[in-house]
């Protein structure tokens, strides 16, 4: 018989842990310096992280039933498609320093992911908390997530290119760290009579400040999905560290992935309003909302590449 709540439960919390840690060392060895990887390569990481992601929602499925194990897959499609919009803005940031070096780039994600697992903990920690205070707090979150939602909405269609290294954080920056002019190899910082950062890192601290500003939508997107923190934490860790090898696999593709980020629109959305009934005490069934979200993304991955945009010369 299932419990209503999942909780902590001592076994799971364990499978996360080894599961994680050779994962983690597997990426770790694989990834060697000065490795370039190819597209191929990327993918075969980026299926491999899913393959550990299913694997652990297998062991969810077989120990705590399959309720609990489908709140698990929905929440990480959840935050795996969420991370598409990371990658976007992330190419774009690389962009804007003059970044290309896929060893520099390698190194800032990596460094990145590894905030970003620490940083949703404590998301999930304070999202957990919040919601339980009052049911108005699900308007709110739902409110945040539309919000999110019309913002990359105006971004596809204006399609600006925004300069990051004119950031107003970078300038902040540089008012009280010395920063090199110039890139320095793969260095983050350099020592030349005191120590420099390089524009290396300013380009971290960039990626990480817009990784906070996704963690506002994407955790409350996964609450929406199911409030059990293990869960939601569960979910996010195994997507974003899939997140540096879907990087690399999705740099040739995003251009052809026209319709991907307006679909992507269209699921915060559809998110957002399923929170704000759950606030209301209206709460729809999890096969509706999971054959939803694999509906939207499948959707928008076929009408692109059986409509492609006509480019003009």
């Amino acid at each position: 018989m299932v419990e209503h709540t999942f909780g902590y439960p001592f076994e799971a919390i364990i499978f996360l842990i080894i599961s994680f840690c050779i994962s983690l060392y597997v990426d770790f060895r694989g990834h060697k310096a000065g490795h370039i990887m190819s597209v191929q390569e990327a993918l075969l990481w980026s299926i491999g992280w899913i393959v550990v992601s299913c694997l652990f929602g297998l062991f969810i499925y077989i120990q705590y039933g399959g309720v609990f194990a489908s709140l698990y897959f929905a929440g990480y499609i959840v935050e795996k498609t969420l991370s598409i919009d990371n990658i976007i803005v992330f190419s774009s940031i690389f962009s804007s320093f003059g970044i290309r070096s896929q060893e520099l780039q390698h190194k800032i994600l990596l460094w990145g992911i590894a905030s970003a697992i620490v940083l949703r903990g404590i998301f999930t920690f304070l999202g957990a908390n919040i919601l339980a205070l009052h049911w108005s707090i699900h308007l709110i979150f739902a409110a945040i997530i539309a919000y999110s939602g019309l913002s990359m909405l105006f971004r596809s269609e204006t399609q600006e290119e925004i300069d990051y290294s004119k950031h107003k954080v970078v300038n902040l920056l540089r008012r009280y760290i010395p920063i090199t002019k110039q890139l320095e190899g793969n260095a983050l910082f350099i020592y030349k009579e005191r120590l420099y950062a390089t524009p290396a890192f300013i380009c971290l601290c960039i990626i990480e400040l817009s990784d906070i500003l996704f963690a506002f939508d994407s955790v409350p997107a996964v609450f929406a999905i199911t409030q059990e923190p293990f869960l939601v934490y569960s979910a996010m860790l195994f997507a974003i560290m899939g997140l540096r090898a879907l990087y690399f696999v999705l740099q040739s593709l995003l251009d052809k992935l026209f319709y991907l980020e307006k679909s992507i629109v269209i699921l915060l959305f559809f998110i957002a309003g399923k929170m704000a009934l759950g606030a209301f005490g209206i709460h729809l069934p999890l096969w509706l909302s999971l054959g939803t979200i694999l509906g939207i993304i499948t959707l928008g991955v076929i009408l692109s590449l059986l409509f492609p945009p006509r480019t003009h010369e």
